[in-house]
């Protein structure tokens, strides 16, 4: 499954901030996140979201990590010239 091994990327990554967030404020129904995060773009499966959450059941949801930079966002920082790196825009 992609997003289980630590550093790759995973369909999650834009929606783990407010998982973490709900699930911390009370809300572990992972059917609800579901509908949630899909309001907010997520095309991803219920057993993905399942999959995520469900090794938080019965705890607090650790804080959410990063995700890496996108492709392109690398791609654009190599081909920069150095002098202009501090003006990067995300």
């Amino acid at each position: 499954m992609a997003g289980t091994l630590t550093g790759w990327p995973s369909m999650l990554d834009d929606y783990k901030p407010h998982l973490h967030e709900r699930w911390n404020s009370g809300c572990a129904n992972i059917q609800q996140l579901h509908r949630e995060i899909t309001a907010l773009g997520f095309r991803g499966s219920y057993g993905t979201v399942y999959a995520y959450l469900a090794p938080f059941k019965g705890s607090a949801a650790t804080p959410a990590v990063p995700a890496p930079p996108k492709a392109r966002h690398i791609t654009s920082w190599i081909r920069r010239r150095p002098d202009n790196l501090g003006r990067m825009s995300s």
